[in-house]
Order: C-alpha cells, then structure tokens, then sequence
C-alpha cells in the first residue's frame, strides 16, 4: 500500500560488499528477471535420490555432505541477465541466459563437436567437415540426437549422420567424472544434477556420475599471489622442477576439501631421491648389487617382505580408486620404498642378500604403482631400465601374490622393529660386565591355556 501511495519504495542490497573482477564496487539493480525453480519438491527430491542411488559416487563423505547442504538452501536461481555475452533466452531474446545457467549440461556437446567441427577447427571458422550450418541444428534435431526424439521429417543432415551423431551420443554419456573446486558445489555442479534431471527425467543413467572436489591452492602454506613472488604457471614449475615432481608434490598436497599445499621442498627432495631409486635400480638389474637366487620363501624375512608388498599395492589399489592420491603415493611409494629399504638392511646385518627374485617383483610393481603419479619416471624405468616391452601405463595393476597375512605384519613389526631396540638396552646394560656376541630370540607356537580364551 505505501508504495502504491508512493510512500515507499523497495530497496535491495547485497549481504556484504561486492567488487567486480575490474575492481568496480557493485550496486543492485531491480531489473524483470527470469529464474529456474531449484528447490521445487519433486525436482529436488530426483537429485536427492540420485545422490543416494548407486549411480552416483562423492568418493567421500565431505563432498556428499557438501551437496547435501548446497540441495537443502539452493532455491529459486536468476537464469538470466541483460547484458554481456551469452545465448540468448530462447522465449525473451532481449536477456541472455547467465552464465551458471548455461554450463550445466555443455559436456553433451563435447560428445558431437568433432562432426560438427573437425579436426582444429574448435572455433568453427573453417566450417564443418559435413557441411552442416548452424540454423540445420534445429530443436528437433537436438531433441534426437540427445533426447532420443522421433527422426526431423525435414532436415538438410542427411539420416546416416543424425544417427551417427545420436550413436556418439548414446556411447559417450553420461558424465563419468566432473573434477572441480569445492566452491562450485554450493552453485554450478549442483545446478548440473538439477537440469540434468530436468532435461532427461525419464533417463537417470545420463545423469553425471561423479564429482571429486577439492579445496584451494596453497604454495608452501601461503595464499598464491603474485605481490609475495609465489605464483607460478604450469610451465614455470614445470621448467623448475620437472614434470613428475610436480605432479608428486601435487599428489601430496591433500585429497580432502581443506586447502591443498604445494610444498616445494617435496620437489627439492623428490628431484634427489627419484634419481637416487634410478642409480639403485640399475645396480640391481645389472647384477652389481648381489641378489640370492633361492626360493623367495625360504627364509622368514623374506616370506615377510613379501607379505609386506602384497599388502602395500592393495592399499593403494583402494586409494587410487577413490581417488586419495596422497594416501596413495604414502603407500605405494614412500611406505612401497621404505620397506624395501629396511629389507635390504636387515640382509645387510644379517649377512646375506636379498632375494632376487622378490626384488624383481618389486621393482616392476614399483613403477606400475607409481605410474599415475610419475608417469615419465617409470616409463623410463620399466622401459629402459628394466627391459619390460610396451608401455608401463599399459600394464595390469598388481595383485598380492597370496592372501595379506596380517599376522606377518605384525610379527615382522615385532621382530625388526621392537626386538632390535629391546636387545639396544640390553647390550648397554650387559657391556658392563663384557662383550655381547650373540642372542637367541624364542618364539612361542602357541599361547598358554590361560591366554586361549581372551584371544
């Protein structure tokens, strides 16, 4: 009533301050606006199912946490704008769709754009290898290359084509994976879920699939920024450090939605001890170092490290798959080498050599489990070093040669770990009174009767 009488006017203002990426300060404007219905019962309760279902994987629990918040407060979303670049709304060509709204469902297109644009020829410049206009792509023939729709009566594609583009279609969808920053949940990818299920209701199997998100980039626990000098581009770091030590020092920087820390010292180090495996791989395969060429289970540390491998690749199996990639290289590469290590040590003190053929094994395991981080690295290694013909990143993931034994696990643990440093303090205790030479280690086979039941 007041502002009928002219006694009011409404007024909007944004939550806090707003700078453009121009640096100009933001005002509101009350403009006539379009808006898609995010949040309507029904609609939300497809995403919600589909989140639910076993056709989507978060691949952890945060990310779906995430899109649980972002589905429970989405609700009705300006689709459209009056200015800028953009295509333009279909129903009022004065506005132009907004840009969120726009890139949802832009992956369908990927999957005929080299029909329609030929090899190099992204920007459509040299027109298409099948001569097809751009006013040829009417809405029916979208609605049967995407929507399964009855074939155009009248159409300038000839027939094979449309069926061609429909086939690449049907072959290529859904969404597999869409990998993205943590940010765009609250907005862009759940606005995905949504129009995707608006637009193939009937065909939840072309919904995306999955999603992975991550947090934001630090450089060695500080924001990027060019003003503090640690900004770099792809090919400076690069430059700097190599491909694969990059692509290690990433792997390591975090999986979850927390900030990710590019460390460069995890380069620094990486740039040595790659190069340092190499030197001893190569002594290794030439036969410099002294391997033992008996059965690889005829003694207990080698039954042990064996176990120890078998379990390793099957960690890091799992962490590949859900795509924790800094568990993944802990396991199959800094835990993967340690272990070699401390084998090759406990031979050492022992007086003997590690077993060839367990130290084969893992060496070719070492660069097929190391490959998605550092492919360079271990294609040479498998390839030049190792002698394997093909390409590393063709070969099978490992699988444990028997069963995990976590028993092993844990009796290795005792005996090279805690027994070592237990007969430390004994000596110091006995070189009072003499020399030590030698110790009997005992090993019961069986718990006393007592202990049976607890067990």
């Amino acid at each position: 009533v007041m502002i009928q009488a002219k006694q009011a006017f409404t007024y909007y203002e944004p939550e806090k301050k707003v700078v453009s990426r121009s640096g100009d300060e933001c005002v509101v404007a009350a403009i006539d606006q379009w808006y898609l219905k995010y949040g309507e019962e029904t609609w939300r309760g497809q995403i919600e199912g589909h989140l639910r279902s076993s056709n989507f994987v978060s691949y952890n629990d945060r990310i779906k946490e995430s899109f649980e918040d972002a589905i429970g407060w989405l609700k009705e979303w300006a689709c459209s704008r009056s200015f800028g670049l953009g295509t333009q709304v279909p129903w009022d060509e004065q506005f132009v769709i907004e840009s969120l709204s726009d890139s949802t469902i832009y992956m369908a297109y990927y999957t005929v754009a080299h029909l329609l644009h030929g090899e190099e020829n992204l920007d459509g410049k040299k027109g298409s290898p099948e001569k097809i206009k751009a006013e040829d792509l009417t809405d029916e023939v979208w609605d049967f290359v995407f929507l399964n729709g009855p074939l155009p009566k009248k159409s300038k594609i000839p027939q094979k084509l449309l069926e061609k583009m429909q086939k690449e279609f049907r072959f290529w969808y859904p969404m597999d994976l869409r990998v993205s920053g943590k940010d765009l949940i609250q907005n862009h990818l759940t606005m995905a879920l949504y129009n995707h299920a608006c637009v193939w209701e009937k065909e939840p199997d072309l919904w995306p699939k999955s999603f992975f998100c991550n947090g934001w980039l630090l450089v060695n626990n500080e924001k990027m920024s060019k003003s503090k000098g640690n900004f770099f581009t792809v090919d400076e770091i690069i430059k700097l450090y190599s491909a694969d030590t990059v692509r290690l020092a990433m792997a390591n920087s975090g999986d979850t939605l927390e900030p990710a820390n590019f460390d460069q010292s995890v380069c620094n180090k990486a740039v040595l001890t790659l190069a340092v495996f190499l030197d001893l791989m190569k002594s290794l395969v030439s036969g410099n170092e002294l391997l033992d060429t008996g059965a690889e289970n005829a003694r207990f540390v080698d039954v042990w490290f064996a176990n120890e491998i078998n379990r390793l690749v099957q960690e890091g199996k799992k962490f590949y798959e859900t795509m924790y990639y800094r568990e993944a290289l802990r396991t199959c590469y800094f835990e993967f080498t340690s272990m070699f290590d401390q084998y090759r040590d406990i031979c050492k003190a022992a007086g003997m050599a590690p077993n060839k053929a367990l130290t084969m094994r893992y060496l070719e395991w070492q660069m097929i489990v190391l490959s998605p981080i550092c492919p360079h690295f271990c294609e040479h290694g498998w390839s030049t070093v190792l002698g394997k013909s093909g390409s590393v990143l063709d070969a099978r993931f490992p699988e444990p040669t028997k069963p995990v034994e976590t028993s092993l696990t844990k009796q290795g643990d005792y005996m090279f770990n805690k027994v070592p440093h237990d007969f430390i303090k004994l000596l110091e205790k006995a070189s009072k009174g003499g020399t030590m030479k030698s110790a009997v280690v005992y090993v019961a086979k069986e718990y006393p009767e007592w202990k049976k039941p607890l067990v």
